[in-house]
């Protein structure tokens, strides 16, 4: 009993310690005055809203959008977690605080899981993917990507240890959490194959784990049914039912898969190439070519477990070659499929043992080899360009070039105090909503989230709107802005110097606020002129 306490007590400081460590390469990351993503600005606001006990069903605030009077939050669970954060000091702060929370959690449940299945390189693979800046960037936006891969990860340990149950709540959870709630799909899409590849070899045994009702654990069948219920369960019992189905449709496929609308597309939906996947994977790539090469050499070796998550690596490797936010899917997996492949080869507790042999080495030999080993581990850390400083440095300059917490926070007050309320602001583009959003409810605003929102509403108006904004040409500026946009004032960010130019030589247009980030336009009537 006392050994096995040890033993607990031991396990539980090893988790604290990387949760630690985690935590403040997370702390390092958010301190600084900015937000890498304009997203993290809204996620601040919805999350406010919850606080105050009001659950959104409509976007008046994204007035010319297909969301205006059918709105889905869905990231509804992951506001409903920053509710804490928020409720403290300054809630952007309190969303940064959040986030470096979670990156932790993530890494934590990371390396619990691979000790959970038992694999030989646990904290190599949980430190390798430290050394992505690219995936510890798109970790510490103000997001719902820690928090929808800590799911992820329990829906893979639910589904290779057949928890019939968890794998339905997990998928139930997963709707109201992420948008991209279908990679339980995707999963389950993956282990089945992979099972039905496995036991169609062995036909007898196939039919038998089929359809026999003694077969324990359930089958895979049982597995894939239980991830299509709990998402079913997950869109119908849902305060947007059915709404939400429209929703997907745009957000999850047309957007998120297929690109389907010819609107520009935020950057995170643009591609890598060949070269940049691999250098901003890193040390992940050379550890996956090694779990990929021992995959080829060890066939027979490999269980299924190796198998699915081989597939679903190289599936999130080609969803990244298309969008580079998918790198925070395909990172991880590949490092669970390296660590599970280097397991299937090797003894458990192989570095244990080599160590164990050992002993009748002179101790002096064992001390020069520590000695080594640590010189080799500092350098790693340190080392410039490739060492896990330099990924973590680079990962917090990206950071830094985000949005600063104060963005169009004073021009905000001004429209509050200055305007009637709900009169709309025609805003020079679609990705300064969330901030206005964030400082202004006073107001409402032409289009947020997404461009395609707008576009889906009403493409001639989209088009209109963002000639407008985008090269500063209209062909009847007075009626766009105020019969079709039904607004009397247009906010034009510093950038945004044609739309400026065009305003400020029409004699309908007068330059009422201006200041670092932004000129405010107000329409006057022609008897005013």
């Amino acid at each position: 009993m006392r050994r096995f306490n040890r033993a607990l007590s031991r396990a539980r400081i090893e988790y604290v310690l990387i949760f630690v460590a985690v935590f403040a390469v997370g702390a390092y990351l958010q301190y600084m005055p900015s937000i890498g993503d304009p997203d993290g600005f809204y996620h601040a606001k919805m999350a406010l809203f919850l606080r105050q006990g009001r659950v959104l069903t409509a976007m008046p605030w994204m007035y010319f959008t297909t969301l205006r009077d059918s709105f889905v939050d869905h990231h509804f669970l992951y506001h409903a977690l920053l509710v804490p954060f928020v409720s403290w000091g300054k809630p952007l702060l309190g969303v940064k605080l959040a986030t470096a929370t979670l990156l932790a959690s993530f890494f934590t449940l990371f390396y619990a899981t691979l000790k959970r299945w038992r694999m030989n390189t646990p904290l190599i693979a949980t430190a390798l993917l430290l050394f992505c800046n690219a995936f510890l960037f798109r970790l510490s936006l103000v997001k719902a990507n820690s928090v929808s891969l800590i799911v992820f990860l329990l829906i893979l340990i639910a589904l290779f240890e057949r928890r019939v149950y968890m794998l339905a709540l997990l998928n139930a959870l997963y709707v109201l959490l992420y948008g991209g709630w279908l990679l339980g799909w995707v999963a389950a899409g993956a282990y089945a194959l992979c099972a039905v590849m496995q036991l169609g070899r062995e036909p007898a045994l196939f039919w038998k784990h089929r359809f026999s009702h003694h077969t324990h654990p359930p089958s895979v069948w049982a597995m894939v049914a239980a991830t299509l219920a709990g998402s079913a369960i997950g869109l119908v019992v849902n305060p947007y039912w059915p709404g939400n189905l429209s929703f997907y449709l745009q957000q999850v496929w047309q957007i998120a898969i297929v690109h389907g609308s010819p609107v520009a597309a935020g950057g995170e939906w643009t591609s890598f190439t060949a070269y940049e996947l691999i250098q901003n994977f890193s040390w992940v790539a050379v550890f996956a070519a090694i779990g990929f090469l021992l995959l080829f050499l060890n066939l027979k070796k490999m269980h299924r477990r190796t198998w699915t998550l081989a597939l679903l690596a190289v599936l999130f490797v080609f969803f990244t070659l298309k969008s580079r936010r998918y790198i925070e899917l395909s990172a991880p997996t590949l490092a669970l499929f390296a660590a599970s492949a280097w397991s299937d080869v090797f003894p458990s507790r192989m570095f244990s043992h080599i160590w164990h042999s050992w002993q009748t080495a002179s101790a002096w030999i064992k001390q020069q080899l520590l000695i080594a080993v640590g010189v080799i581990v500092v350098g790693v850390l340190v080392m410039p360009q490739i060492g896990l400083w330099a990924h973590v440095k680079q990962a917090h300059d990206e950071l830094a070039n985000g949005i600063p917490l104060t963005r169009y926070a004073s021009v905000s007050k001004w429209l509050s105090e200055h305007t009637p309320a709900d009169s709309i602001i025609v805003q020079s583009d679609w990705d300064d909503w969330p901030m206005l959003f964030y400082f202004n409810t006073h107001n409402r605003y032409i289009v947020g989230l997404d461009p395609t929102f707008m576009y889906n509403a009403d493409p001639a108006l989209y088009d209109a709107w963002a000639s407008l904004t985008g090269e500063g040409r209209a062909d009847t500026l007075v009626a766009l802005v105020t019969q079709k946009l039904a607004s009397r004032y247009v906010l034009v960010e510093k950038d945004h110097t044609a739309l400026q130019h065009l305003l400020a030589s029409n004699i309908y247009f007068r330059l009422i606020y201006e200041d670092d980030e932004a000129w405010v336009y107000q329409f006057l009537s022609a008897e005013a002129t």
